[in-house]
């Protein structure tokens, strides 16, 4: 058996006109396994998938070719500049079953493949949050 906890960051920094001046992306996605008698079975991998960089083994099967450290830093950079209320009237399509939320924007096309709905809430979130 296995359980798996995915846990979105967003950490952001806004201007005096509520544009974003930097923003990182990330997520906390710790899996454990488990043996027959319910005991934690190998260790737990506590790096973010940004800290993993080439292990943790999008760039294979992304479909442009880029892990997921890559894709985060795109959409990161696309982000900036932009107003939170820009980056949420991101348009998006659904991929499939476990993309529903990808970027239908020209200029991350061929950068980003990442579902990013709940990064979206997270940084409304982190704005609503800000100082």
């Amino acid at each position: 058996a296995s359980a798996q906890i995915n846990t979105n960051i967003v950490v952001a920094t806004f201007d005096s006109e509520g544009k974003i001046v930097s923003a990182t992306i990330d997520v906390a996605q710790q899996k454990a396994s488990f043996d027959m008698e319910g005991k934690k079975a190998g260790e737990v991998d506590l790096r973010t998938k940004v800290e993993k960089e080439g292990d943790y083994g999008m760039k294979g099967v992304s479909g442009i070719g880029k892990e997921y450290f890559e894709q985060a830093k795109a959409l990161t950079d696309w982000m900036t500049g932009k107003t939170v209320e820009e980056v949420l009237a991101m348009p998006t399509y659904q991929r499939d079953e476990s993309h529903t939320a990808c970027p239908d924007v020209e200029d991350l096309k061929s950068s980003v493949t990442i579902t990013v709905g709940d990064y979206l809430k997270a940084l409304e979130e982190a704005a609503a949050n800000a100082k």
